[in-house]
C-alpha cells in the first residue's frame, strides 16, 4: 500500500508516507491492553537476551507528525513521494519499557524468559498446531519472536528536516501521561 501511495505522487496529488512505530498513549485499544492482558494471564515472557532497542511513538506526537506532513506536502515539494519514520527519536530497551508499563499497572516486572532459539521452536509448534486445528490462534508466532527479540529503530532526522517534525514528549513523559 505504501508503494502505491508513494507512486501516486504527482503534480495533481501530493503524497508521502509516515511510518510510526509502536504507537501508544491514553485510550490505546491495542498495544498496551495486549501487553497488560498477556501479563495478567501469565502469558507474557521475555524473549531473547532482553537488550534489544525499539522505537515507540506517543499518540500525541504521532498526530503532530501527521499535521506536519500535511503542511510539508503543501509547502515543501522535496517532502513529496517519500517515506518518513516517526517516533520519539529515542529508542528504548523494549523489555525495560514493558516492565515500566507493567509496574505502572500494578504488575510485577517480567522474570521468566526464553532464548530466541527456544522461542522460535515454540512458535513453530504453535503455528503448526493452529494450522491443523488443535488451537484457534497460535500463542506465539515466528514473526512475533523476531519482533520481540530484535532491535528495530530508525532515524527520524529526515522527518525533522523535511517535515519540521519534532517530538514534544520524551518517552518517560509519554508514559506518565498515558497512565496518569
Amino acid at each position: 500500500a505504501e508503494r502505491e501511495v508513494l507512486a501516486a505522487n504527482s503534480s495533481e496529488l501530493f503524497t508521502l508516507a509516515l511510518r510510526p512505530h509502536l504507537i501508544f498513549g491514553p485510550g490505546d485499544t491495542n498495544l498496551l491492553p495486549t501487553i497488560i492482558g498477556r501479563a495478567k494471564a501469565g502469558k507474557l515472557i521475555r524473549i531473547g537476551k532482553g537488550d534489544n532497542l525499539v522505537d515507540v511513538c506517543f499518540i500525541e506526537d504521532c498526530v503532530s507528525a501527521h499535521i506536519a506532513a500535511m503542511k510539508a506536502l503543501k509547502d515543501n515539494p522535496s517532502s513529496r513521494g517519500l517515506a518518513y519514520f516517526i517516533s520519539q527519536g529515542e529508542p528504548v530497551n523494549l523489555w525495560n519499557w514493558i516492565d515500566q508499563i507493567l509496574v505502572k499497572n500494578g504488575l510485577s516486572p517480567l522474570k521468566k524468559g526464553f532464548s530466541k532459539r527456544l522461542a522460535k521452536l515454540i512458535a513453530k509448534a504453535s503455528e503448526v498446531s493452529s494450522q491443523i486445528g488443535l488451537c484457534k490462534e497460535p500463542l506465539l508466532t515466528q514473526f512475533l519472536v523476531s519482533e520481540m527479540a530484535t532491535s528495530h529503530y530508525f532515524s527520524i532526522e529526515r522527518a525533522r528536516k523535511e517535515l519540521n517534525y519534532t517530538p514534544e514528549y520524551t518517552v518517560a513523559q509519554a508514559l506518565e501521561i498515558t497512565f496518569a
